[in-house]
């Protein structure tokens, strides 16, 4: 069975209302008419501004077209500009904001139809200045210059619209769009409840499930799906049931927090991450990985040191089964582990990437080319009470990794460079990483 990876889903069964906040005009504007080339012309200083107050959440590459996409906002939505940029995979030139959309929370790609989803987290604003409140996603098409399709509103005048807020969202090999939301629970523990909401391609509500104990993580097939935030559910694709069996229980540590799964060979992995007060008090070391079988209580593994600041572990995680490697993106370690999965249930051999500058490692994408592998990393930056652990309140990165998989010695297996996204400009290029234990 093959399962979409991604880092990367209630009561009742609703319908939605598919609507549009934009104007004919801007529906059909191509997707790199806001910035071109150069992100800090004078026509895109009002996004430019927004990054100011922004952080990076996704990234999703199209190898196809050379471009990789950033999903860009403020989340909660008290500074709703920007939203997706567009950079060349090769060189990392910035390609420009997609017009018309703004403060994306998740992205996905549909490879089915060529088509971007972009999620949106409690409020977003439209290009004529309207701030729209609750949840929802747009439809980008690919396909013939990159045209906004359509804004679908998540729970659209439901009494409980406010509950829930939409976080990641997904789509499967049949091109369904899946949402996965949670009830965010109280400093930041894993004591909350989460929802799935799924939708046909065109974008109208199939189901929704029941609310569960659970936060963000899921992960999405042709024929299940898999979230939770400790212990694990198995839930119908067909309608959305919540099986009674666990699908997996939660391992003996209370401090695992699953903020994203990935598809393993017959196994899945967990990236994990809390805040110290929700964490064992020695705070000697922390779970961030967690290798899931069925049937079984999952088992974890650490590769970060604990910070006792924002909080510890990875919020992003993704497998390579070309290469049997899995990568995490380490936030609060300035960090991203490559880990060797060829014996997949353990996970004790891996190396960790220091990204210099690099505070906040938010979420993490590969390329395989030939004999190399090409990681990207979204750096998030800091704001708000963040800023105290950062040097710059503009520090947003982006970080290409060059993996030599050929290479016998370790000068020349790994290169890495990092953009700053401020300013358009590389503060390194093609060093040579340094690896961190």
């Amino acid at each position: 069975m093959k399962m979409i990876h991604k880092i990367s889903v209630v009561c009742l069964s609703l319908s939605l209302i598919s609507i549009s906040s934009y104007s004919k005009q801007e529906v059909n504007g191509n997707i790199f008419n806001q910035g071109g080339d150069n992100l800090i012309r004078a026509d895109s200083a009002r996004y430019m501004n927004a990054i100011k107050s922004g952080s990076v959440y996704q990234l999703v590459a199209d190898p196809q077209n050379n471009l990789l996409y950033m999903s860009w906002g403020y989340r909660l939505g008290s500074h709703p500009d920007a939203g997706i940029i567009a950079f060349e995979l090769d060189n990392l030139k910035a390609k420009g904001f997609i017009n018309g959309i703004h403060d994306v929370y998740g992205l996905a790609f549909d490879k089915k139809n060529n088509r971007l989803l972009a999620e949106h987290t409690v409020s977003r604003k439209t290009d004529d200045g309207e701030i729209l409140k609750g949840n929802s996603f747009d439809i980008i098409n690919l396909k013939d210059g990159s045209n906004l399709v359509k804004t679908i509103e998540i729970d659209q005048d439901k009494k409980y619209r406010d509950t829930f807020n939409s976080h990641y969202i997904f789509s499967n090999n049949n091109g369904d769009i899946f949402i996965s939301s949670e009830s965010k629970p109280k400093r930041g523990g894993p004591e909350g409840m989460q929802k799935i909401i799924k939708y046909d391609s065109s974008g109208a509500e199939i189901w929704q499930t029941k609310a569960f104990p659970g936060l963000v993580a899921a992960l999405i097939s042709d024929n299940y799906i898999i979230a939770g935030v400790n212990d694990i559910y198995e839930i119908s694709i067909k309608d959305g049931n919540i099986n009674k069996t666990l699908y997996a229980r939660k391992p003996e540590n209370s401090d695992a927090r699953y903020m994203t799964l990935a598809q393993g060979d017959s196994v899945i992995y967990a990236s994990s991450f809390s805040r110290p007060e929700n964490m064992k008090p020695d705070g000697s070391s922390y779970n961030n990985i967690y290798v899931i079988e069925k049937g079984k209580a999952a088992k974890g593994f650490s590769t970060v040191s604990y910070r006792n600041s924002v909080g510890v572990g990875s919020t992003g995680i993704i497998v390579n089964p070309e290469t049997k490697q899995l990568y995490t993106a380490n936030f609060n370690d300035n960090t991203l582990s490559i880990i060797d999965i060829k014996n997949k249930h353990d996970l004790s051999k891996y190396k960790n990437i220091f990204i210099k500058n690099g505070w906040g490692i938010n979420t993490v994408t590969y390329v395989n080319s030939s004999d190399k592998t090409y990681i990207y990393a979204g750096i998030k930056g800091g704001h708000g009470e963040n800023m105290k652990h950062t040097e710059d309140i503009h520090d947003v990165k982006l970080a290409k990794i060059t993996l030599n998989n050929k290479a016998t010695d370790l000068s020349s297996w790994c290169k890495i460079s990092v953009l700053d996204i401020k300013s358009n400009k590389f503060d390194y290029t093609d060093q040579q990483c340094e690896v961190k234990k």
